[in-house]
């Protein structure tokens, strides 16, 4: 986790200690993640932190059938989950949300009506997602995505509007076999992986115009065609 923002979580924690209302602001065990998701609306109006703990032993998945269950987390800014699962869908996400880490989300797409502007980093690893988001997104402050052993991923989204991105981590993402265009003309972009897609056709047409670009990974791509021409700009790219 960045240092900026575990200074957040802490802010927050203490913030916590010093309540006297009753109402939880942060929640760190998965047998309270779980009891808040299945809990009266009214209880999680204060929460800003959801931040699951590593479990040493087993966790069992956790099915959760109210689509709506965050509908009132509107001031939610930190979601870390694991072995949290929505049968029916999710119909909502905070837009206040600055982190989201999810690892095994079962959606095939986040939400449509989430449209998270403040986010900073987004990791959704080994999930069944297919596409991220139905819409493309003005994001910002986005700097990291990591989509990482989304087997069921086949659509990149258009990055064009995520102006500050440095980071986009696609390794093992089996189904995915195009970039979108936006990818390769990413002006801020410093680390691309895409380790391991092995259905990886193209990576475009057009010549990578990536100056930042310092790491490209395309180790096991082994149905790889071509890859495009390098910008005259593209200085930095490791050898």
């Amino acid at each position: 986790m960045h240092d900026l923002l575990q200074q957040m979580c802490w802010k927050i924690l203490h913030r916590e200690s010093h309540r006297h209302d009753g109402n939880r602001i942060a929640i760190k065990y998965h047998e309270d993640i779980v009891d808040i998701l299945l809990s009266d609306r009214k209880e999680t109006q204060a929460v800003e932190v959801i931040n699951q703990e590593p479990y040493k032993g087993e966790v069992n998945d956790c099915f959760i059938i109210d689509p709506t269950c965050f509908s009132n987390m509107t001031k939610l800014k930190f979601l870390r989950i694991s072995n949290v699962h929505f049968p029916q869908g999710l119909k909502y996400l905070s837009n206040d949300l600055r982190i989201l880490e999810w690892y095994g989300c079962s959606l095939k797409s986040l939400p449509s009506m989430f449209k998270p502007k403040h986010i900073y980093e987004l990791e959704v690893c080994s999930s069944q997602l297919e596409r991220l988001w139905k819409k493309d997104l003005e994001l910002p402050n986005l700097r990291s995505i990591n989509l990482s052993f989304s087997k069921n991923l086949t659509k990149v989204p258009d990055i064009t509007s995520t102006w500050n991105l440095v980071k986009l981590n696609l390794q093992g993402c089996t189904n995915l076999t195009r970039l979108h265009e936006s990818v390769l003309l990413h002006k801020r972009l410093r680390y691309l992986n895409l380790k391991g897609c092995t259905c990886l056709q193209s990576l475009g047409k057009r010549c990578m115009e990536m100056e930042a670009l310092e790491a490209l990974l395309l180790s096991g791509c082994s149905k790889l065609e071509n890859i495009p021409e390098f910008g005259k700009n593209m200085k930095h790219l490791e050898h």
